[in-house]
């Protein structure tokens, strides 16, 4: 049986020294965590819509030559943060506006969360556990924007606080996910790229 790739370098993460920043004691802490292997279980039950091979190739951006989920993820955010300045700043009229705004951001997070699922599949132990977290607080995130369109309606403030705390927890997803994309370089990417000679020299390729 071939062995799962979140089954490889388990806890190859060494500890961070003491003079390393606060965020990335705390990043090395969570790829350390092997308690964060049990949100692989439902994460890697979704990530199964990639598993066809034209899924997995629609979903990584193959023909692009690079992942597709880091660009996607700015178009709910680009929404939900709209939305978020029209409850802030905007008026009574523009509740409408912002509830649109709300919705279509949610629409929208489905084929990111998808695309992300796809990238899922691809990283190994350590990363894997801080992209399970990743993909557990954008879950969470979403679930409470769902639950700001449903008690606008009757409710505007309390949608406005669910939307505030939905936004809270997703920018604490983003710094997950930026950290996965640009200290890990987990990113789906075509094999030239890796042998080129250019940017930065990984030192463990595509599993």
């Amino acid at each position: 049986m071939t062995a799962s790739p979140h089954d490889r370098l388990p806890d190859a993460t060494p500890s961070a020294g003491g003079g390393s920043p606060v965020a990335v004691r705390l990043m090395r802490a969570l790829e350390r965590s092997a308690v964060l292997d049990r949100l692989g279980g439902p994460v890697g039950a979704l990530s199964a819509v990639a598993q066809p091979p034209w899924a997995r190739d629609l979903l990584t951006g193959r023909a692009l030559g690079h992942a597709l989920h880091p660009a996607m993820t700015d178009v709910p955010i680009g929404l939900w943060s709209s939305s978020l300045l029209l409850d802030v700043l905007g008026h009574e009229q523009d509740r409408p506006a912002s509830r649109r705004l709300l919705a279509a951001g949610l629409l929208s997070a489905v084929p990111t969360v998808v695309t992300g699922l796809a990238e899922w599949r691809s990283t190994t132990r350590p990363e894997s556990r801080v992209a399970s977290v990743h993909a557990s607080l954008n879950a969470v995130s979403v679930g409470l924007y769902a639950g700001s369109l449903a008690a606008r309606r009757g409710s505007p403030r309390a949608g406005v606080a669910l939307s505030l705390a939905a936004t809270t927890v997703a920018t604490v997803a983003g710094v997950l996910g930026g950290h996965l994309a640009t200290a890990r370089k987990t990113g789906s990417r075509d094999p030239s790229y890796l042998v080129d000679g250019v940017g930065p020299q990984l030192s463990r390729g595509t599993p």
